[in-house]
């Protein structure tokens, strides 16, 4: 049984779409506190175009554009692709503005679909080796036409919502949607053009009560990243109003890598 579902219906289903919503929220309300991140992010996406060749650019997990300096990518490369599952209206507008910039929507995951498949009742999956992770090429053709590709703040995303969606339509059990969401992330960082990407991820959560007291440390990642392609990291001023976990400060380490 195949399915012409939307990846806009895909978005909302997984609850992406909510996601996506509350971020740019607490983007209005953290504004100042956010600052630094996304300085530091598109510093480092920057960086690491300069050595690049000059073609094509593509950002992965594209978003509200907070963090991206798209200004600039789009001087500097003769296209700039931005890919996500859907893209708001602002952005879509946004994105009419340039004349090389094009918006792609995609499922970089590369297994709503196939998940969604299995919740219908039109695949038999027998257990997590059976499940297929798609190393897909984002919707921009092949992956070797890129010059620069950016994943960007969306590895663990790809992973988490994925499993959240396999627990709570009891596909999987937890323990079977903990390797299915490591193969996600593993497959994702393969798929990146090998010395013509970078990764920025926010790879680990600190919580702390209101006075500021580490409560808990705890990883955002089913796989370890490799540590000697790590060439800068920075603590992300996340949730400090206790929105995002009630009555709790949550930061983020986040690490930018060459891959």
């Amino acid at each position: 049984m195949s399915s012409t579902i939307s990846y806009k219906k895909l978005a909302k289903l997984f609850g992406l779409q909510k996601d996506r919503e509350g971020l740019i929220l607490r983007y209005l309300n953290e504004r100042d506190n956010w600052e630094s991140h996304l300085q530091n992010t598109k510093s480092f996406i920057l960086r690491s175009a300069k050595n690049k060749q000059k073609g094509t650019a593509v950002i992965l997990g594209s978003g509200w554009w907070l963090d991206i300096p798209y200004e600039e990518l789009a001087e500097m490369f003769n296209k700039l692709i931005l890919v996500d599952i859907s893209h708001p209206n602002q952005i879509k507008h946004k994105a009419k503005k340039y004349n090389n910039i094009e918006l792609i929507t995609a499922d970089i995951s590369g297994t709503l679909k196939s998940i969604y498949e299995i919740k219908r009742g039109g695949n038999t999956i027998l257990a997590p080796d059976d499940f297929i992770v798609e190393t897909n090429n984002f919707g921009f053709g092949k992956k070797n036409e890129a010059d620069f590709v950016v994943s960007l703040n969306i590895l663990n995303q790809l992973s988490f919502f994925a499993k959240k969606y396999l627990i709570g339509n009891d596909i999987f059990s937890e323990n079977e949607a903990n390797i299915i969401a490591e193969m996600i992330e593993q497959k994702h960082i393969e798929s990146l053009p090998k010395n013509k990407s970078c990764l920025i991820v926010d790879y680990l959560q600190f919580d702390y009560d209101n006075d500021n007291n580490l409560l808990s440390e705890s990883n955002r990642l089913k796989i370890d990243l490799p540590k000697d392609k790590i060439k800068k990291e920075w603590i992300w001023d996340f949730d400090m109003l206790g929105n995002f976990i009630k009555n709790r400060i949550v930061k983020f380490k986040v690490a930018a890598l060459q891959v």
